[in-house]
């Protein structure tokens, strides 16, 4: 029987969702010195210290405080350690399957370094609305002495991961790193087409709670918050009843519970203890109080100690997480910087001049990495017709210029990094490192004429462009070198040679007329591995269309199983266009018809013959379309029964172990490397720019509990995705340019082995001291 309530009033960090982010920035640093008035000595209209106040997003303190005076500083910080405020340790609420492992830890950096210095606790996260949580975040947090998390998942189907797990469970990573989770989930008995109308656990505390108090004593009609109920009530505690039915049914064990109060960038609710008091008054139980979310768990831990809950391992991969990357070329250089810092961070070696720009870098990948990820186009009566491929209505302007800047961050964050890496040059003889402590060998294209020290075991090969090198061995603690010399004369091939590309291990070929794929097969089992066929020819394009949804309930039309088109890629030929004893390239043309005019495909094939790594190479001249679309990449691969696994948040998952329930599986976030194999055989596949891996099928929503275990083990990468109208403009044209390496495995290939390779095929190696852009491969 629940006893008491712990209402947490806060306000959702939004940024770009409900304004642009300027916008809200001024607001949210408006709300805090509201706050802070209120608390004030001799001016709080609430009794005692009664009132709490938690920030969600450390941004709005960090933003706060650069304009703030030393008194108001000193107001806060004095709040802050006497516990009627708290921190949490997020800066954003970003989606944690995205960034690197240098990037999660730097997102609780400027909190606990506040919090030291300061002298107050930073002890817990909260993530609100469209989450996600890697598998290495606990590795991540917890050294900096945090100790748990409060997911506030929102509405929609971004309930689905967490329905039938504990409402409070340790959530232990593979390295045994803990962090405590709270989360209320919802009732796998609902119907998932009513989930859209259910609120966001973030504001449960108003929705269940303050809202029906307020409005049975109020004069003043609210209809349009946000977080209120679907339903009337009747009587003041109608809804939280519900709430208490619904959590009883599922078996909740504790005297406590604890309501999120918050909403979108919502300011404060001046009469909340009013509210608070009128329920105490007339409801026998449970009684509530206002408290931080710090105040919850330390009841929670007085009454059932801090080892009293169960522990789970696994993936919980919030499936909205694959509408997070729906412009790839700016994803693409959010990634490839993702593994410059990795790789800066560990050469650097703590040098003050790299890990000042590295923590200038990671601010940039942290707001790009933040949920929102664009500003919507519904908002309100400023909607873009479904028929619009531009803007006309100059009001939805300063929504576009928004979601531009917030797609330049990962270019702000490469020029910082590109300085960075200034700073380890010496002269004009270059080095070559890989983000790896285990060696690893490593293919780098350089800029022509650059040739490798004679102490070095590397491979050369001269291209019309560039030097392509090849090094044994490379790790951070043994760089490879570099002196610029006079270019060689490479060797390029007349049109028209056999479309062919080979080595020890690979047989690729190509019709030369159709530019159709014939085989990609593996020399040591004798059977192909790539190949077009019925359900997904290699470079076809799947389109995830919505003619007929209802622009006003687009969440609701997108909850049904979506109509998927395939859109035949019209091969026109191919041609050999380079060849050498390192690496060997093909090139081949297509078009994707649509009513909007043909979009182009340019693909190049390369065969790194000394690591037996081919890289499939795409440029897609997009146009802009008339509707929304999701368009996906499709790789047949021919094996019986594989398995699945991937690394995923700084560790590796293998599909079908150590998977909490409620996970999505036939979806993921790729952080590096994603491996299928069966008992013949397996390929190590790293995307580069592609975002998202789908296994077999593309499911908008469904709720499974067993793992897929695909028959064919065909995948679709990510291209576009503008289905999400938080997301990205769908008039969004230009060249789109997505990657991936494939590299042949044994069938008996271990996850050590896979991590040790996957990282080498993923990160690549860093160049520093050449002339032109070093390239991370």
């Amino acid at each position: 029987m629940i006893e008491k309530i712990f209402i947490v009033p806060h306000t959702h960090t939004d940024l770009g969702y409900t304004a642009d982010v300027s916008t809200v920035l001024a607001r949210q640093c408006g709300i805090l010195s509201s706050v802070l008035d209120l608390c004030a000595e001799g001016t709080d209209p609430w009794d005692g210290d009664s009132y709490r106040w938690t920030i969600e997003s450390a941004v709005i303190l960090r933003h706060w405080w650069e304009t703030a005076s030393d008194g108001d500083r000193e107001r806060a910080v004095a709040l802050l350690r006497s516990g009627r405020w708290q921190l949490a340790g997020f800066e954003t609420q970003l989606l944690t399957e995205l960034p690197g492992p240098e990037e999660l830890k730097a997102s609780v950096s400027w909190a606990c370094r506040m919090g030291r210095e300061y002298g107050f606790p930073i002890r817990g996260l909260i993530l609100d609305d469209i989450g996600g949580y890697a598998r290495g975040l606990p590795s991540a947090v917890s050294p900096e002495g945090i100790e748990y998390l409060v997911a506030g998942i929102g509405g929609y189907r971004v309930f689905l991961p967490t329905a039938g797990l504990p409402p409070l469970f340790t959530w232990e990573a593979p390295d045994g790193a803990r962090i405590l989770i709270w989360q209320l989930g919802v009732s796998e008995e609902l119907d998932p087409r009513i989930w859209e109308s259910l609120p966001a656990q973030y504001g449960f505390g108003n929705s269940y709670v303050i809202f029906p108090v307020r409005d049975i004593f109020s004069d003043q009609e609210r209809d349009d918050d946000p977080e209120k109920l679907k339903f009337k009530v009747n009587t003041m505690d109608e809804a939280y009843r519900r709430l208490e039915r619904d959590l009883a049914s599922r078996g909740y064990p504790y005297r406590y519970l604890m309501l999120q109060a918050a909403g979108d960038n919502r300011g404060l609710d001046l009469e909340m203890p009013r509210w608070v008091d009128l329920w105490n008054e007339n409801i026998d139980r449970p009684k509530i109080c206002i408290a931080t979310a710090d105040e919850f768990f330390d009841a929670m831990f007085a009454e059932y100690g801090k080892d009293g809950f169960p522990v789970l391992k696994g993936d919980i991969h919030d499936p909205w997480n694959d509408h997070s990357t729906t412009n790839p070329k700016a994803f693409g250089e959010y990634r490839s910087n993702n593994r410059t810092i990795h790789l800066l961070k560990a050469v650097g070696k703590g040098d003050s001049a790299i890990e000042e720009r590295l923590c200038a870098a990671l601010r940039w990948q942290l707001w790009f990495s933040d949920h929102t990820f664009g500003l919507s186009m519904w908002d309100g009566d400023h909607c873009i017709a479904l028929d619009e491929s531009a803007p006309s209505d100059p009001k939805m302007q300063k929504w576009v210029d928004s979601w531009k800047d917030k797609t330049s961050y990962p270019r702000r964050a490469a020029k910082i990094l590109r300085e960075a890496e200034a700073v380890l040059r010496s002269g004009q003889e270059a080095m070559v490192f890989v983000p790896s402590r285990q060696p690893t060998s490593v293919i780098s294209c350089l800029p022509p004429g650059s040739r490798p020290d004679r102490q070095d075991a590397a491979a050369v090969q001269d291209g019309p462009d560039c030097t392509w090198v090849q090094w044994n061995d490379l790790s951070i603690s043994r760089p490879g070198r570099l002196v610029a010399t006079a270019p060689a004369t490479g060797s390029v091939a007349p049109e028209g040679v056999p479309t062919t590309l080979d080595s020890n291990s690979w047989q690729v070929q190509f019709d030369p007329d159709t530019g159709r794929l014939i085989e990609a097969a593996s020399r040591r089992t004798s059977r192909n591995i790539l190949g077009d066929g019925p359900e997904a020819h290699l470079g076809d394009v799947l389109v995830f269309d919505v003619d007929d949804m209802d622009e006003r309930k687009v969440f609701g039309a997108m909850l049904h199983r979506a109509t998927l088109t395939c859109q035949p890629v019209e091969w026109s030929g191919c041609k050999t266009t380079a060849e050498g004893e390192l690496v060997r390239e093909i090139e081949r043309l297509g078009v994707i018809r649509c009513p909007q005019g043909d979009q182009k495909l340019q693909q190049r094939w390369r065969l790194y013959r000394g690591s037996d790594v081919l890289e499939i190479d795409t440029l897609w001249e997009k146009l802009p379309r008339v509707r929304r679309e999701a368009c996906y990449f499709a790789l047949p691969l021919r094996f019986e029964n594989p398995d699945v696994l991937i690394d995923q948040g700084l560790t590796t998952a293998h599909v079908g172990q150590d998977e909490l329930l409620g996970c999505f599986r036939d979806q993921y976030s790729v952080q590096q490397w994603v491996a299928v194999k069966d008992a013949s055989g397996g390929l190590l596949i790293s995307p580069l720019e592609a975002g998202m891996v789908e296994v077999d099928e593309i499911r908008f929503q469904e709720f499974r509990r067993e793992p897929i275990r695909p028959q064919t083990g065909s995948l679709f990468f990510l291209l576009s995705n503008n289905c999400w109208p938080t997301n990205c403009p769908r008039w969004q044209p230009g060249p789109l340019r997505f990657r991936f390496r494939l590299k042949l495995l044994s069938a008996d290939v271990s996850i050590e082995d896979l991590s040790l390779r996957g990282s080498g095929l993923a990160l690549g190696a860093l160049v520093t001291g050449c002339r032109g852009d070093s390239m991370a491969w």
